[in-house]
């Protein structure tokens, strides 16, 4: 499924088992060397990577900083201070290249150690995978890349087999860096959260709040391994032999993900069921059928979107006879073949939700395939996310069930605001954190159901009714 970035003896450096929650952090870390991008120079601070207003100047080279203070925190700057003027006519990999290299020899660098709380040792340069002997000595492209900087920094860019070890390091283990309204901003590796896989159904992702990347989990883990974490390298909006092509061009490994091989649909033994949960299995009204009634205007073309490939996987609207989908956001067409792609996975999960019976697992497994193409406010999302609420509780899995829950209840909340089915759905998602031991959580969603109600009298008697009963029990557990 996965390629390994780094060796057995590495991956032993992962504390041995924990248990990771949704938003848990896994990694926060500063980047060991990074490079704003060419069309941000002017634009967004050369340390922070954030957007300025009112720059301030370097004054040997005319690099702009969002402060002072962030000027002085650039550390790495004095590296490359006097060559930038000339740096910024070659490519951003070129500049990459050279910071990376003066860090290397003149900061003596291949051993310098990030520390990390889920790693038992500091994660070195050193340590990450380089794959040099699958970069091939005739590809005239890196040829170019090392005889330019052979001019430009001959001691530091030493021999080819050298280059090589650098460079592969480099971009196996580096990170498109994006700002505050997701658009790519800079370059940046990182040496702890390099040492994570990859999968194209990624249980953890990586946001950027500033130059630090933060990692997080966005599903419940227990007992977990390094092994069982994945982020995705690329964009998950690409198409299925994109992605695969990228993947081995790039990181030199073939993707045998859920999503790479096709839908595969489980049966999966649940426990047995207890009857005593009985009510919190899926009696109240659809909120898809709630979302469709109260959804007006332009809100509707949510119902039928994949999410962008070209920008940051923004709506696009596209019915099943749609032959070709324009972006609003980013004006550009969507590829073909991500179109058939996003047809092909609407038909595969619409005969999953039309079969008689549904196998434990199946919307799970389906919500995961349409993760990176299908938009989350499609109608088709929207009902996997309701069935596959119910397979938790049937499971008895609550913990997932309730995340599931959250989803929903945004979700109803940007659409079916006050409606009958949002606030059932609202106290469902309190009587799954009251199940979970989670009593203040469940509170405040009782407090948020009598909100969502207060336009409607006799439902709001029933959640008063509600949260009546919901006070009586939480006195009685203490």
């Amino acid at each position: 499924m996965t390629r390994k970035k780094s060796s057995p003896r590495i991956s032993k450096d992962f504390v041995e088992v924990i248990n990771l929650k949704r938003n848990d952090e896994l990694f926060r870390s500063s980047p060991f060397v990074h490079i704003v991008m060419q069309g941000c120079i002017e634009t967004h601070c050369q340390n922070c990577c954030n957007k300025f207003i009112n720059p301030v100047e370097c004054v040997s080279c005319g690099s702009l900083y969002c402060s002072e203070l962030c000027r002085q925190d650039d550390e790495d700057h004095d590296l490359v201070c006097q060559l930038l003027p000339g740096l910024y006519k070659y490519s951003d990999q070129t500049r990459f290249m050279v910071k990376l290299l003066r860090k290397l020899d003149v900061k003596k660098a291949w051993d310098l150690g990030e520390p990390s709380k889920y790693l038992t040792r500091s994660r070195k340069f050193r340590h990450l995978l380089s794959h040099s002997d699958k970069l091939a000595d005739n590809d005239q492209a890196l040829r170019y890349l090392y005889n330019l900087l052979k001019n430009i920094i001959p001691l530091e860019t030493r021999t080819w087999n050298y280059f090589k070890e650098v460079y592969g390091r480099l971009t196996i283990n580096s990170f498109e860096m994006t700002d505050v309204d997701d658009f790519a901003v800079g370059w940046g590796l990182y040496l702890a959260p390099s040492i994570l896989n990859h999968s194209c159904v990624p249980n953890a992702e990586a946001n950027f709040e500033g130059k630090e990347i933060v990692i997080r989990m966005t599903v419940n883990i227990e007992n977990c391994k390094l092994e069982d974490i994945f982020i995705s390298y690329i964009s998950l909006s690409a198409p299925t032999e994109v992605r695969k092509a990228k993947l081995l061009k790039y990181y030199h490994f073939e993707c045998l993900c859920l999503r790479c091989q096709g839908l595969k649909l489980s049966w999966v033994a649940a426990e047995r069921f207890n009857p005593k949960h009985a009510d919190l299995l899926s009696n109240n009204p659809s909120i898809s059928n709630a979302i469709n009634d109260y959804a007006k205007g332009k809100e509707r073309d949510y119902f039928w979107s994949l999410r962008c490939p070209n920008c940051t996987g923004r709506p696009v609207k596209c019915t099943p006879s749609q032959r070709e989908a324009i972006c609003k956001f980013c004006q550009n067409k969507v590829d073909d073949k991500f179109i058939n792609e996003y047809k092909e996975v609407i038909l595969a999960v619409t005969q999953m939700l039309d079969s008689d019976t549904t196998p434990l697992d199946a919307p799970q497994e389906c919500l995961e395939l349409m993760t990176g193409i299908v938009y989350p406010y499609s109608t088709i999302y929207i009902k996997c996310l309701e069935l596959a609420v119910d397979d938790y509780i049937f499971q008895n899995n609550f913990r997932l069930a309730a995340d599931a829950c959250h989803s929903l209840v945004k979700t109803c909340r940007r659409f079916a605001r006050h409606s009958s089915a949002c606030v059932k759905l609202i106290m469902r998602t309190s009587r799954l954190h009251e199940e979970l031991g989670e009593w203040d959580q469940a509170a405040d969603f009782m407090k948020q159901a009598q909100v969502e109600a207060y336009l409607d009298s006799q439902l709001l008697e029933e959640v008063m009714r509600k949260t009546k009963e919901f006070n009586y029990r939480r006195t009685n557990s203490t």
